[in-house]
């Protein structure tokens, strides 16, 4: 299985080894979709027509927001927002939108509300009602669970839980996901890839080849024939890693602001309201929605007019589902893997 499919931590991994096939699938082979939310901003941005409707207010209080929410951006007070404002902010946002999403996730796995997660509520999300999950990928879900459980109580606290969902948090973690990657790929059981185990035994066009040994040349650092543990964490990393300057880059393509030194005006921002307000910038629409469940000290309440338990629109990327959407995350990626 390619490397980069396992850097989601424990819920990508066990539903890997869950499923039978993709012990066949080579280390190297390329998958369809990236998983990220590229696809889902897009899926967003045509839904334009109903941006009320997505975000429960009216288009005055969204402008409101909006215009409240540039000014805390707008350090300097020029009246434009800088490729590094907008940058800074996303880099300040980030953990406040994991800490939320994983808040939401552990209140959407703990089924019976108890305040923390034991292994039957785990196994259910994954497996459903599904009685013929293999016992191996059920062995996989036990380990991690106990890995991070540090007190041994048989309860995942949401700290704990946390670290399923960024498995860069935790040593012991991330030593259970090198180990199922070298499992898998590691034939020879010398704990470091060779190109040939990388690519497995299925035989691909001569173009498929080349693209393979371009990935393994970057995932090889210091160049000496093999992916060794330490390289195999590095990349892990760097896959959990955002590149908030992209980000950036990509809100002002899609608003239309393509030069090097583009800035976002507030009358710019208003007029591309469909596509800013539903951007990293506000997590896609959640910020705007729901400001009290973040952390921050922010320059607006939780509107009354919004209805919490109203999900946004379905979209593409993770699993058909936006960042910090109610559906469990652990689940969605599962099915967005299997498809």
């Amino acid at each position: 299985m390619r490397l980069s499919l396992l850097i989601f931590g424990a819920f990508l991994v066990a539903a890997s080894v869950a499923q039978e096939e993709e012990d066949d699938i080579p280390f190297g082979e390329e998958a369809e979709g990236d998983f990220g939310y590229d696809e889902m901003e897009d899926e967003m941005m045509d839904e334009t027509e109903g941006l009320e409707d997505l975000l429960g207010m009216a288009r005055p209080e969204i402008e409101e927001r909006m215009s409240k929410l540039f000014l805390l951006l707008d350090k300097d007070g020029d009246g434009k927002l800088t490729k590094k404002e907008m940058s800074e902010w996303l880099k300040r946002l980030h953990p406040q939108v994991q800490m939320r999403q994983s808040n939401l996730e552990f209140e959407d796995i703990d089924k019976d509300k108890s305040g923390f997660v034991d292994l039957s509520e785990l196994h259910n999300a994954y497996f459903g009602e599904d009685e013929a999950a293999s016992a191996e990928g059920k062995e996989d879900i036990a380990l991690r669970f106990k890995t991070v459980d540090k007190d041994g109580d048989g309860k995942l606290m949401v700290g704990e839980f946390k670290k399923l969902l960024h498995v860069g948090e935790d040593p012991a973690l991330m030593k259970v996901e090198i180990d199922e990657i070298l499992k898998q790929q590691d034939m020879d059981g010398n704990r470091q890839i060779s190109f040939a185990e990388f690519k497995g035994q299925e035989e691909g066009s001569e173009e498929d080849e080349e693209s393979m040994k371009k990935d393994f040349d970057s995932y090889d650092a210091n160049k000496d024939g093999v992916i060794d543990e330490k390289e195999i964490e590095a990349i892990i990393v760097q896959h959990s890693e955002v590149d908030h300057d992209r980000d950036v880059t990509d809100i002002l393509s899609d608003a239309g602001l393509e030069n090097e030194d583009a800035s976002l005006t507030l009358a710019t921002m208003l007029e591309k309201l469909e596509i800013v307000a539903q951007s990293k910038l506000t997590d896609y629409g959640e910020l705007l929605r729901y400001p009290h469940e973040y952390g921050m000290d922010l320059p607006f309440d939780a509107p009354e007019s919004t209805e919490k338990d109203k999900p946004l629109p379905a979209a593409k990327g993770e699993g058909g589902r936006s960042e910090t959407e109610r559906e469990g995350k652990a689940q969605q990626l599962l099915q967005t893997f299997l498809e």
